[in-house]
């Protein structure tokens, strides 16, 4: 079950025991570094993280859009959330505590106050961005409100007052 999901849109292996529950990851890349994880502890919470892909747009180098891990993941739960209940047990709360690692000196594009679609850099020493956690609860409709208000955590960073992006 792990290994259907895909922090930061990165592609994870299947997941073997560790630590009291289970871990599925990425393969490692060519600087031996792994670019995402998801780990369910005994503890009935999900811990996802991933380096989003980086690329150059405009006057930046290193740009990566929110919408290529917001997306999928939305898309992941929603259609996995029955198989994901079953894995956490069906009457106990589970909690998504995920995170974007190694976004220093990267820019986000998203769409301006002003409705423009543009970079945004990273406000320096910023290097991991963690989101609120989720409970995944209840009907799906309204966890998935709390996780899309959570990655409304990224836009509030660089300084927008209107976080919610066009396509969520």
């Amino acid at each position: 079950m792990l290994g259907r999901l895909k922090p930061a849109n990165v592609v994870l292996t299947d997941s073997v025991p560790s630590a009291g529950g289970w871990l599925a990851r990425a393969s490692t890349d060519e600087a031996g570094r792994c670019r995402a994880y998801a780990h369910l502890g005994a503890d009935q919470v999900l811990e996802m993280v991933g380096m989003p892909g980086v690329g150059p747009w405009l006057d930046e180098h290193d740009t990566w859009w929110p919408g290529a891990y917001e997306l999928p993941l939305l898309e992941q739960l929603s259609a996995n959330e029955s198989p994901l209940r079953n894995l956490l047990g069906a009457t106990a709360p589970a909690h998504l505590l995920m995170s974007l690692t190694e976004v220093d000196g990267t820019a986000l594009v998203t769409e301006s106050d002003d409705g423009i679609e543009r970079p945004f850099r990273i406000p320096a020493g910023v290097d991991t961005i963690h989101f609120e956690p989720v409970c995944i609860r209840g009907p799906v409709a309204q966890w998935r409100e709390t996780l899309v208000t959570a990655f409304d955590r990224v836009r509030h960073l660089v300084g927008l007052r209107s976080a919610r992006p066009f396509y969520l």
